[in-house]
Parts: structure tokens; C-alpha cells; sequence
């Protein structure tokens, strides 16, 4: 699985948001009830094409993506422990 925050440079909740989501994500994986859940950031306007086909409304989108392709929208704290806690119940 891979959850990824979607944002744009010029959004100011991104902006204010992006800096703990880096800190958090430096390894590019977090272990959360004993899964690897590989974690990525995507600026979606240089990367357009990462945003295609995907549950993007507005910025920032956390999605968590499944081993079988299926998307779920974050809507928890967003804090390293709200991620983790979000994580380990929807894995």
C-alpha cells in the first residue's frame, strides 16, 4: 500500500502542512501494525500525470492506495499520529 499527499506549491494549506508530512515521510515508508505502507509526495502541478485517474478534489489529498488498486481518502488529524492511527485502521 502507498499513501501519498497530493498537493500544489501555491496552496496555502499545503504550504502549512507539507513540512510535517516531509519530516514524517523522509524514509519513504512507515511501519503501522506491522505493515510497510510506502508513503510519497506528488506536487500536482509539475506531475500531472501522477494525478491521473485518481480521487484528487482539492489540495492537499492524503489517499491511501491498496495492494489491489482501490483508493481511500484520508479525513483524519493531520499529525504523525493521525496518520498512523488513520493508517492502522483502514489497512
Amino acid at each position: 500500500p502507498t499513501f501519498t499527499m497530493y498537493y500544489a506549491d501555491w496552496c496555502p494549506h499545503c504550504k502549512t502542512i507539507k513540512p510535517l508530512f516531509a519530516e514524517w515521510s523522509v524514509n519513504k515508508s512507515v511501519t503501522v501494525s506491522g505493515k510497510t505502507v510506502f508513503v510519497d509526495m506528488v506536487e500536482v502541478d509539475s506531475n500531472p500525470e501522477k494525478v491521473k485517474g485518481k480521487p484528487v478534489k482539492g489540495y492537499p489529498t492524503f489517499l491511501l492506495e491498496t495492494a489491489d488498486g482501490k483508493f481511500k481518502e484520508f479525513d483524519g488529524e493531520r499529525t504523525a499520529k493521525g496518520w498512523e492511527g488513520w493508517l492502522s485502521k483502514n489497512l
